[in-house]
């Protein structure tokens, strides 16, 4: 099995994990159902203390009604009440006050984690991904090369049987044996003009008709221009597709006239009778 495939089957069985499941895993990270509970219990608590604090006014002028207290010790007397639960209510306030505090702190980190708990997933498929891309590359680039070398060969072989160069001008024998030869020493810089050419053109002629004429359209202007690769590259594609780039047949030129006869009073045009007689003129 080729290591694409392989990988192919790593990427295909990746499974991100769901959002609430990761929501889940940094909300019990930072106690978030525990603040929860203790922000409702707080909240509880100053809701009820209020309301026992706004209750005991009407309570005391209610006790106290009928009897001989003046205002200002009924006053005195709601104070005395409201006082331990206003001194409750002020400590309660402050605990919600700071769980509050707690809460949008852990909601904040428990965002941040989700975030990065997310981005370990994307980035643990794009690893996949990536060793997958890479290794379908090298694998293509393994096939193109020895499909290449293949034809190298096949040219080599034709080349050295007579088989290969039947339209004359570039003999490929010698640069194939070059080019088989320096695979694998790093000495690509080294091809000659001939060798560069060989390569360019056996890589398009893998390709489509459209992209071989393209190349070519553009290598004949630099050929034109005198480079010497493109040169040989425009004699490779002309030998190698014929029916892509046919040569078009020399103009034949018209036959030379003859000389003209002499001029005289009796023949004032140069005409040569004996010829336009004998041409049925």
């Amino acid at each position: 099995m080729q290591p694409s495939s392989q990988i192919f089957q790593e990427l295909s069985s990746f499974k991100r994990r769901p959002t609430q499941e990761i929501l889940g895993e940094a909300e019990t990270r930072y106690d978030i159902p525990g603040i929860t509970s203790r922000l409702s219990n707080y909240r509880r608590l100053v809701n009820n203390l209020s309301r026992s604090v706004e209750a005991v006014d009407p309570s005391v002028t209610g006790r106290t009604s009928g009897s001989f207290v003046t205002e200002a010790q009924r006053a005195a007397l709601v104070n005395k009440e409201r006082r331990p639960l206003l001194e409750d209510l002020s400590k309660q306030q402050q605990a919600l006050g700071e769980t509050q505090g707690e809460y949008s702190l852990a909601s904040g980190l428990a965002s941040n984690l989700v975030s990065a708990l997310q981005s370990e997933d994307e980035s643990r498929y794009q690893k996949v991904l990536d060793r997958y891309n890479a290794a379908r590359a090298a694998e293509q680039a393994a096939e193109d090369k020895r499909q290449f070398e293949e034809n190298l060969r096949l040219e080599q072989y034709k080349a050295r049987t007579g088989g290969g160069n039947e339209g004359g001008g570039i003999d490929l024998s010698g640069i194939i044996d070059r080019y088989l030869a320096s695979q694998g020493q790093n000495n690509q810089g080294s091809l000659s003009p001939e060798e560069i050419a060989y390569t360019s053109v056996q890589k398009f002629l893998r390709g489509t008709d459209a992209s071989i004429r393209s190349d070519y359209n553009a290598t004949k202007k630099s050929a034109d221009r005198g480079n010497p690769a493109d040169k040989i590259k425009i004699q490779l594609y002309e030998r190698e597709r014929p029916d892509l780039f046919k040569k078009a047949p020399a103009k034949k030129s018209a036959p030379a006239k003859g000389p003209s006869a002499p001029k005289s009073p009796q023949n004032p045009r140069g005409y040569d009778f004996g010829r336009a007689v004998f041409s049925g003129l």
